[in-house]
């Protein structure tokens, strides 16, 4: 047993009329301690009857005794507290005079007066726990509840434990500091390891040791915040069907990780906005950099080693559908149905982006390895992997490359990734890089690759980016350069995606306001038309399309006085 555990149960079966303080850090489970407490001693407590009070709202000495008096129990009913019991808990003599005397005393001047000091008289042979000192209204001063628990210590033969956090309490100077020493007879401090918080919220947690060992990590001993991550970690583990064990590893560092960003403060390494955009890597400053620079460096640099010595490298897509949904701070069927596809797709990469991880790894901690075994180990990593990279990775692996003195692998690795990245063309917009590339090489290619996207990227890629994303000037050129045999093709196609959809978004090219104009003014009315008569075509092919159609087709006026203004 803990020396805290052992002084709160040595207290709490004391016969010795005293008050002590049990404080800890925010969230830490003080009062989760002292409920435990309360559990295994209930038969043996040192006093007759039970009272727990919250401080929290009480804004005047009055409310406060009301409230210990309204909570007042049986010893052996102490573990209950907080709830509803029959009055038949509390003092009899009082609480039957009460009731008894309620008409009589509704109609006596000053009947509230009688009814606090009977409601005081009945607080006597009483252990008492008032918490979230800290929090308490400032109607209600330092000094009233200090003086209470002291007269309910010397005068009605009680017992008080005060919970509170000191972190949020006044310094030298206040009322609590001037006057614990005459008050307390001592003050126990909870600092407990996280192994030991994270057993208050997930028991032995056999099942869930991936999430459990990253908040161990993190070095977590804030109840609430393990609380949160457990929330998300059970409701992901429910609505994911993924099996793969690397991929659940990597869930459970981003939700740990992402909950502390969201609601620990300065507890957390790295913000969510931050972690969001989080490659790995810090840029060295050119010669000349300012002081500010360098302190601003430093710090990045410390950030990026506590996030690998935790294991987290860079965020995925994954990472950021996790991160999305901690960041809304509730779930829904859009934000799980995003994780879910984004889980499916890395599933299948998983094995491959572990290498890499593991690569980035060796570099940074294993300094048993020589320089070849290293770049090595980036070579087989990136050939499994290479399909799957962005470009900020490929950024960070070519200036890994560069400082390496490595120039002419960092060149071939361009040529190679803009050569796949030109045949898939899945960088679908410019503005989805989460930052520009540092590196010439990457950023002229990036150019070319953009500068041939109306002619070369797809007219399935570009609508499936505008259904999905927004527009852009890169996506909307595509559908200015397609004919209307080049609709007609893809709309016919059995490939088409959601074809309502697709139909719906290009109709609304014939809006005074859209967004293709938004994107390529003046490009609106041509996609409306080449998009209109493809559809007129398929219509025509037989009865049953133009049935089906019917709903979609309402614009044949339109069509028609543009094609004779043209």
């Amino acid at each position: 047993m803990s020396v805290v555990k052992e002084a709160l149960e040595n207290f709490a079966v004391s016969s010795e009329r005293s008050a002590i303080v049990l404080k800890g850090k925010w969230g830490v489970g003080k009062t989760f301690l002292w409920e435990g407490v309360l559990k295994r001693k209930k038969e043996s407590l040192g006093a007759t009857y039970y009272s727990y009070v919250s401080l929290f709202g009480l804004s005047s000495l009055k409310e406060l005794k009301r409230t210990i008096y309204e909570n007042l129990l049986k010893k052996e009913h102490a573990a209950d507290s907080g709830g509803v019991r029959s009055v038949e808990d509390r003092l009899e003599s009082i609480a039957g005079f009460l009731r008894r005397n309620t008409k009589l005393l509704s109609g006596v001047k000053g009947a509230g007066a009688i009814v606090d000091t009977y409601q005081a008289a009945a607080i006597h042979d009483a252990l008492i726990c008032i918490d979230d000192f800290e929090r308490k209204s400032k109607g209600l001063s330092d000094a009233e509840v200090l003086g209470l628990i002291s007269m309910l210590v010397e005068k009605r033969n009680c017992k008080v434990i005060l919970i509170l956090n000191e972190d949020e309490l006044g310094g030298e100077g206040s009322e609590f500091s001037e006057y614990r020493e005459k008050v307390f007879s001592y003050e126990v401090e909870y600092q407990p390891a996280s192994a030991e918080s994270v057993r208050v919220v997930f028991g032995d947690g056999a099942e869930q040791k991936d999430i459990i060992d990253r908040v161990v990590k993190l070095g977590l001993t804030n109840v609430r915040l393990i609380r949160k991550i457990k929330f998300y970690y059970d409701y992901l583990r429910d609505a994911v069907k993924v099996q793969n064990a690397r991929l659940w590893s990597d869930i459970s560092s981003t939700i740990a990780l992402a909950v502390l960003a969201r609601y620990g403060g300065e507890l957390s390494p790295i913000t969510l906005e931050e972690l969001e955009h989080f490659e790995g890597t810090v840029e060295t400053p050119l010669g000349g950099a300012t002081g500010s620079e360098l302190e601003e460096l430093e710090a990045k640099q410390a950030q990026v080693q506590t996030l690998r010595n935790y294991g987290y490298f860079f965020t995925s897509d994954l990472d950021r559908a996790v991160i999305s949904l901690v960041r809304q701070g509730y779930v829904d069927s859009e934000l799980i149905s995003n994780i879910a596809a984004a889980a499916e797709h890395q599933a299948g990469i998983a094995d491959a982006e572990y290498e890499y991880r593991m690569a980035w790894m060796d570099y940074h901690n294993n300094f048993s390895k020589t320089q070849e075994t290293i770049f090595e180990s980036f070579r087989l990593a990136l050939d499994s992997y290479f399909e799957h990279m962005s470009v900020e990775r490929l950024d960070g692996v070519v200036h890994l490359y560069r400082d390496m003195g490595m120039n002419d692998e960092a060149n071939a690795l361009i040529i190679r990734f803009f050569e796949n990245l030109n045949r898939v063309r899945t960088l679908a917009d410019r503005e989805d890089l989460w930052d520009e590339p540092r590196d010439e090489r990457i950023r002229a290619a990036l150019d070319n690759y953009f500068a041939g996207f109306g002619s070369t990227m797809s007219l399935k890629v570009a609508l499936e980016h505008l259904l999905t994303k927004r527009s852009t000037a890169a996506s909307v050129a595509v559908l200015c350069n397609s004919s209307s045999a080049d609709f007609l093709d893809y709309l016919t196609s059995p490939t088409t995606t959601d074809f309502k959809a697709v139909v719906k978004l290009l109709l609304s090219a014939s809006g005074s306001s859209n967004i293709f104009d938004d994107a390529v003014p003046g490009s609106a009315k041509g996609i409306f038309m080449n998009a209109y008569e493809a559809l007129r075509m398929i219509r025509s092919k037989s009865r049953l399309n133009e049935h089906r159609l019917a709903p979609l087709m309402t614009m044949d006026e339109q069509y028609e006085s543009y094609q004779n203004i043209l």
